[in-house]
């Protein structure tokens, strides 16, 4: 699980991130909202889990290996 932070341009644009990393269902596992707070700006600070299908970090090395 990997927790990010960030700003986002609005609570619109944070829906639509939040949109695209439930759609790819074959990276993300799970996403959820720890997190938001509407600044004076407009601007959103979230904080969010992902929870990552550990198949998208599997590599192989120049020899071939796994």
């Amino acid at each position: 699980v990997i927790k990010l932070s960030g700003q986002a341009a609005g609570m619109a644009a944070l829906a639509r991130q939040t949109q695209v990393f439930e759609e790819n269902k074959d990276a993300v596992k799970s996403i959820s909202v720890l997190s938001s707070q509407l600044s004076a700006t407009g601007n959103v600070k979230f904080v969010l889990n992902l929870a990552l299908d550990s198949k998208i970090f599997n590599y192989t090395d120049i020899n071939g290996n796994q």
